[in-house]
């Protein structure tokens, strides 16, 4: 399923997981719907964002280009720790990140991935907040090497 969502609620919908949807001739009759992209930017004439969806099977009644209703459930938020695509270490279909120790060798330590974005990834578990990760040159890094890290520019 793929929908447009104007510029404003595109952070509400990168942070579900899921949306309720139904066939327009259907409007009783929803099911949930999987979100597993949204757009990195939106497009330049409508500046709208695309969202493509994951339906459960195939639902009955439903074919292609058929019109729907989406509709997103209210207090959706990010619950997740959301890190750069580009942290993430992926070898046999098994994800982990670098993480950075107080005496700056790194360890890899396996994560679960929620959701995976264009250019971010949502992380189920495994990381916790405020811990440090190595952003770039992941597959470049063997665990108790020591890596430096740049200023804050945060300060």
């Amino acid at each position: 399923m793929v929908f447009d969502v104007a510029d404003i609620q595109v952070d509400t919908v990168r942070n579900a997981k899921s949306v309720s949807a139904a066939l327009l001739s259907a409007r009783d009759k929803t099911l949930v719907a999987y979100v597993r992209e949204v757009s990195p930017s939106a497009d330049p004439v409508t500046r709208t964002y695309r969202v493509r969806c994951t339906l459960p099977g195939q639902p009955p009644g439903w074919r292609l280009g058929l019109n729907t209703i989406v509709t997103l459930a209210s207090g959706n938020a990010a619950h997740g720790i959301r890190i750069p695509a580009t942290a993430l270490y992926e070898k046999d279909r098994k994800s982990a990140v670098w993480i950075v120790r107080l005496d700056h060798t790194i360890e890899l330590r396996p994560i679960e991935v929620a959701r995976y974005d264009t250019d971010s990834v949502e992380i189920g578990s495994g990381l916790r907040a405020g811990e440090r990760i190595v952003t770039a040159g992941v597959h470049k890094l063997l665990a108790g090497q020591e890596v430096r890290l740049l200023p804050d520019s945060s300060k």
